[in-house]
């Protein structure tokens, strides 16, 4: 066989395999998410946003939901924001999210923060050598879920802290 025709072939099956082969992207997120989710301007300096998308394994029973990650070379964090039908509902989401997101196996602080969310959880432990640390908060008929590891180099606690913080403010703004 011709090398032309052999070349042209691998071109051709390859370039489909990797269509066809190619995972979805994720479903955008709702519009009416935007002004609710955080931005790199939020976090510290080097944060890079990920596209918010649609995330059905951590719906946890919402009416809509909406998760954005954040990188950094050595350390992560994602938040999700879940709205619910109603406030009762909500705090059900609440719940939910507690029992699934916030177990720790040992927790190396907890901080009295509230701001202006009905309920709260925020916790710090050590996972696998890494400081992580989650917020949950209810805002009416929202949940919201930040979670991120903590490091002098990328996210300190006075970070975080200012992170909770713009969170707090999207939620009470809109």
């Amino acid at each position: 066989m011709d090398n032309k025709i052999l070349l042209a072939l691998i071109l051709v099956f390859g370039t489909t395999s990797c269509v066809v082969f190619s995972p979805p992207m994720a479903p955008e997120c709702d519009q009416s998410f935007e002004d609710l989710l955080l931005e790199d301007k939020h976090l510290p300096d080097d944060w890079d946003r990920s596209r918010p998308h649609f995330d059905d394994e951590m719906n946890l029973g919402a009416d809509n939901s909406c998760l954005v990650s954040f990188y950094f070379p050595n350390g992560s964090a994602f938040q999700v924001v879940l709205r619910y039908q109603s406030e009762e509902q909500a705090k059900i989401g609440y719940q939910n999210a507690t029992n699934r997101i916030s177990a720790f196996d040992d927790i190396t602080r907890n901080e009295d923060y509230k701001g202006s969310a009905e309920e709260y959880y925020f916790a710090c432990s050590i996972e696998d050598k890494i400081d992580m640390c989650k917020y949950i908060g209810q805002y009416e008929r929202y949940v919201i879920i930040f979670h991120t590891h903590m490091n002098d180099e990328y996210m300190t606690d006075k970070d975080l802290e200012s992170t909770i913080n713009h969170i707090d403010r999207l939620l009470i703004i809109n």
